[in-house]
């Protein structure tokens, strides 16, 4: 009798310790395997922030879902029945930026595993911050006395990257306003808002990505004309 509650004893200590040992290697993490710039090779492109999505179209009764860490070593991040999987390529920061790579083993109703698949690699575009150089308040302009303000969006990224520019007044378009500094005028007193959306890219990705910087300027009221008479 004592010889069995030991050896119950012991398979529920091997038991338990199996279970943690599994719930601690599918433990996700977040980040990516290498940041460095793609030099090719890539299966999907993503903006930072932005969803990895992965799905096998094998039929199987385990999808074992591997995930490459920064010490290049695979790490089972999912294992069920689904056949998809899904990450949110954050923080939206530089440091999420970079490499994911991935691979899937799968388990038939027998309980036999697969080779790993061939590593499917994602690229997360580094997030850019841009800000809006230029006045926060002006006089209103009249014909007698013009007045123009300058804005300019300055990205914060490298060479890597290029961008295009949609400038807005008041959340509607401005026609023709694509560059990175615009120029206008404003005839009335108040307070208007100016946005532009910068949008990104680079050469070796078909992603686009694209942030947005705002700027509100107050309006001040011109005094009136004065006149000059003889007292």
């Amino acid at each position: 009798m004592k010889t069995s509650s030991k050896l119950i004893k012991a398979l529920f200590t091997v038991l338990i310790s199996c279970i943690s040992i599994a719930a601690s290697a599918q433990a996700p993490f977040s980040g990516p395997s290498d940041p460095s710039v793609p030099s090719g090779n890539i299966q999907q492109y993503v903006c930072s922030g932005g969803q990895i999505l992965l799905k096998s179209s094998t039929v199987a009764t385990q999808y074992l879902w591997y995930k490459k860490n920064s010490s290049g070593t695979m790490v089972l991040v999912q294992s069920s029945a689904s056949n998809t999987y899904t990450e949110t390529a954050s923080p939206a920061t530089a440091a999420g930026s970079g490499y994911y790579t991935y691979a899937l083993v799968t388990e038939n109703a027998t309980g036999c595993l697969s080779d790993m698949s061939t590593p499917y690699n994602v690229f997360v575009l580094p997030p850019i911050t841009p800000v809006i150089a230029g006045p926060t308040a002006v006089c209103a302009s009249t014909a007698s006395n013009p007045t123009s303000i300058t804005l300019t969006a300055t990205p914060v990224n490298d060479a890597n990257y290029s961008y295009t520019y949609q400038w807005k007044r008041n959340g509607v378009a401005l026609p023709g306003a694509t560059l990175s500094t615009y120029t206008g005028t404003e005839t009335a007193a108040g307070s208007v808002t100016y946005t532009v959306d910068v949008s990104y890219s680079s050469t070796f990705s078909p992603a686009t990505c694209t942030v947005t910087a705002t700027q509100t300027i107050t309006v001040n009221p011109i005094p009136a004309t004065p006149t000059i008479q003889w007292n």
